[in-house]
């Protein structure tokens, strides 16, 4: 279970991270 979540966990703050660079232009 640990496995997934922390996977999922780290995409989120990639996709996170894309989003404020996005947003930030």
């Amino acid at each position: 279970m640990k496995g997934p979540i922390h996977i999922s966990n780290e995409s989120n703050q990639k996709v996170k991270a894309s989003f404020g660079i996005v947003m930030r232009g």
